[in-house]
């Protein structure tokens, strides 16, 4: 991979993590039981606390399948998890709760979530997509909404409560998508370098945020949990991740990373060649739901030594650092 595309892949990697890619969105679903899944995440389940899955394609909610079915909750349940976090921001609780003590519908809860999201984006800006791009997303995001749905009933289904853990609200993420957008339309016309700092301010954006999920998952988890956030979440450097993040809390993890695109190979030459945002930690195992097929992570490293039990605590005065100001 030579480095020009590897900053592109880098920045579509991002850009996929955030609001997704639609390619993978057209697939036919047919029902599955999901044994392998389930096997390894009852493994996983018996060394650790938390375990992390990361989804590396929001556009591919295919990838959500295996936490669908309630076979997959029994299955975590035995095995002690109490808690479900997932990529939504919590002001989205309340509906979460709702859903789960059957006061609404799955399809009213998909309906609300999209209308509130196409109001702050139609009042507030959408990043620069295309009408053809904005329709397809718009398809996309509606499944994937629709398989958090299926998972908050599910789960709730056997007592088991889903949080909305995230602190970015969708104006900054569409701010920061514009910013990717900007630079795949106009890649021509960056030196490396520039490039290379677009990346690290991202990156830096991303760091804070990540520490402040950790600290919500610590303070609400009651037992076991499973946190369903996008890869680049787990992959960051530097204990700028959310499982490191989580370990410096005292808590065990282990990371599936959930993928049908993006293959073991590719991401071993991001961390190959990467000094940028990618740790030299890899995943327990890449999971493909299409197949229902597990991969060691490449090159696997023990998880970190936990030298400290506790990290610094987050100051509940600091303001969302990827927040916009308030009028």
């Amino acid at each position: 991979m030579v480095e020009t595309d590897r900053r592109e892949f880098v920045a579509g990697l991002i850009l996929a993590t955030l609001f997704g890619t639609t390619a993978a969105s057209a697939q036919t679903r047919t029902p599955r039981k999901f044994p392998n899944f389930r096997k390894i995440l009852t493994e996983m389940a018996e060394k650790s606390d938390d375990i992390c899955l990361g989804d590396d394609n929001h556009g591919d909610e295919s990838l959500l399948d295996p936490l669908t079915i309630p076979e997959t909750m029994a299955d975590a349940k035995k095995s002690g998890v109490t808690d479900i976090f997932i990529e939504l921001h919590h002001d989205q609780q309340k509906l979460i709760d709702d859903l789960a003590s059957r006061k609404i519908t799955r399809k009213e809860f998909t309906d609300t979530i999209m209308k509130l999201r196409e109001d702050v984006l139609e009042r507030d800006g959408m990043p620069k997509i295309k009408e053809e791009d904005r329709i397809k997303l718009a398809i996309a995001t509606r499944k994937r909404i629709a398989r958090y749905a299926e998972i908050i009933y599910e789960a709730s289904d056997k007592g088991i409560k889903v949080h909305a853990a995230d602190p970015m609200d969708e104006i900054s993420k569409a701010k920061l998508v514009t910013e990717m957008l900007d630079f795949l339309e106009n890649r021509n016309k960056f030196t490396p370098a520039q490039i290379d700092q677009l990346l690290k301010k991202i990156e830096g954006r991303f760091n804070p945020h990540d520490a402040q999920v950790a600290q919500f998952i610590t303070e609400n988890t009651r037992g076991k949990s499973m946190v369903l956030y996008g890869s680049l979440h787990f992959f960051k450097k530097d204990n700028h991740n959310i499982d490191e993040q989580l370990e410096l809390r005292g808590r065990r993890t282990s990371f599936i990373n959930l993928r049908n695109d993006v293959t073991p190979k590719q991401y071993a030459e991001l961390w190959d060649r990467s000094a940028l945002m990618f740790t030299s930690r890899k995943p327990d195992y890449f999971y493909q739901p299409n197949e229902d097929a597990f991969e060691p992570g490449i090159r696997p490293t023990p998880r970190v030594e936990q030298k400290q039990k506790t990290a610094p605590p987050l100051s509940k005065k600091a303001p969302d650092p990827l927040a916009l100001p308030k009028n």
